[in-house]
């Protein structure tokens, strides 16, 4: 069986339920020749792709970022065919440079959490082409897909004041995810009521998730290969960050004392806490065993440092943060070129 049969199956496997954004829209009422990029690219989309929480973030990306030309996917399928198919995120798809090279890159909202994530980004993932993509002629090749979270976070620090101190305005690198996520429990281990409920032992040897060594938490690992990129890239430009675990919640408002994250440093080595890296790495995962292989990384802007303050507060720490912010998906996009000059 051919690689391109391979990956057809592997996408039969993961279709996604429902419809949710503007290029799933496009497939579905086979309108995607109308679509800037689709129309070139058999209505997918690129295998590099940067995953932001906001609408604004993706409209500011193309001008942060530099991108050649680019396209607002969802505004332009709202305008020829409707508000219905239009979506519930914002998609900006154009050719970006690094280092002299230019590549196709995708921005993309998730919306917040986990359960956003898993389905929005689900979608996306489906519908990109790991095989590379087309654009006035030229054909860009990948070895799968590429996804990075560029997000905000809050650094996670000790009250042993443990190297390294995470300050507002620091950048976080995952190196892995820790968490209790109903989302990943539900459609992982199909357990609906799983409150008090301890998983079951076969749950445990999943290939999909896997927990700490305490089994207190679900444990889940991005692409060592992305998370290289961005520690790499961020030394080269100067950028003070810190590659460690990360601590993914459910909820903004559930927020554990600060004890209890002061716990998580010093237990887990925890360095940043954020709403969905553990559902794109855990959908990477998904991906990859049915034959599509996805590559997950997670890059954060520290707005808020626990123990201490959860956000910024003074006009300097604003500051401090919106740098941090600009600067996560500037590393994300820089951390994709390089991957994308080496395929």
């Amino acid at each position: 069986m051919s690689k391109h049969s391979r990956i057809l199956q592997a996408k039969e496997r993961m279709k996604p339920l429902g419809v949710h954004t503007a290029v799933g829209h496009a497939q579905k009422f086979n309108r995607w020749k109308d679509i800037s990029f689709l129309r070139e690219n058999n209505g997918t989309v690129p295998p590099f792709i940067i995953s932001v929480g906001s609408r604004t973030r993706v409209q500011e990306a193309p001008f942060r970022l530099g991108m050649k030309v680019h396209s607002f996917i969802d505004s332009e399928a709202k305008d020829k065919f409707g508000i219905g198919a239009y979506g519930r995120v914002s998609i900006c798809i154009g050719i970006a440079e690094s280092r002299g090279m230019l590549f196709p890159l995708m921005v993309a909202e998730s919306q917040m959490g986990c359960p956003a994530a898993q389905i929005n980004v689900r979608e996306l993932i489906y519908h990109a082409n790991p095989e590379g993509y087309n654009f006035g002629g030229d054909h860009y090749p990948s070895n799968g897909i590429y996804v990075i979270r560029a997000g905000t976070c809050g650094g996670v620090n000790s009250h042993k004041q443990t190297a390294p101190i995470m300050e507002i305005g620091d950048i976080a690198i995952a190196t892995e995810s820790i968490g209790s996520i109903g989302t990943l429990i539900q459609s992982n281990f199909g357990m609906l009521n799983f409150a008090g409920i301890p998983i079951p032992n076969d749950a445990k040897k999943s290939s999909i998730m896997q927990f700490t060594k305490n089994g207190e938490y679900l444990s889940t690992f991005p692409s060592p290969e992305v998370g290289t990129a961005l520690a790499r890239r961020a030394k080269e430009k100067g950028i003070k960050s810190a590659a460690g675990p990360n601590f993914t919640k459910d909820s903004l408002y559930a927020e554990m004392g600060e004890d209890d994250f002061a716990a998580l440093r010093d237990t887990y080595g925890v360095v940043s806490t954020e709403m969905e890296q553990m559902a794109l790495d855990t959908l990477a995962a998904e991906f990859t065993k049915e034959g599509m292989p996805v590559h997950s990384g997670l890059v954060s802007a520290v707005i808020g440092a626990i123990p201490g303050k959860s956000f910024p507060e003074t006009e300097e720490e604003h500051k401090a943060a919106e740098n941090a912010e600009k600067k996560a998906v500037i590393l994300a996009k820089e951390a994709l070129g390089e991957i994308a000059s080496k395929i």
